[in-house]
């Protein structure tokens, strides 16, 4: 396979993970993720479409010009609820 077909591969991958999340996830309950690849934002957006983000745990942080980031972001989410 082309780097092009990995890239696909890859992204559907993605694509379909949020949707296995959801489909596995019970009405009640919380799904934690821990990434050292995405941002908390990143993460958030990800996940944004059927769930909503409840809280996020902080790690060390660092400073680098002038931007503080986390090397690490861990996000909490739960499915949004049936309006």
């Amino acid at each position: 396979p082309s780097d092009a077909d990995a890239a696909a591969v890859d992204q559907r991958a993605i694509d379909a993970y949020p949707v296995s999340v959801v489909g596995s996830l019970s009405d009640s309950g919380v799904f934690l993720i821990t990434s050292c690849n995405w941002t908390e934002e990143e993460l958030v957006a990800r996940f944004a479409h059927h769930l909503e983000s409840i809280g996020s745990v902080q790690h060390k942080s660092f400073r680098f010009g002038g931007v503080v980031g986390q090397t690490v972001a861990t996000v909490a989410f739960r499915k949004k609820q049936q309006r």
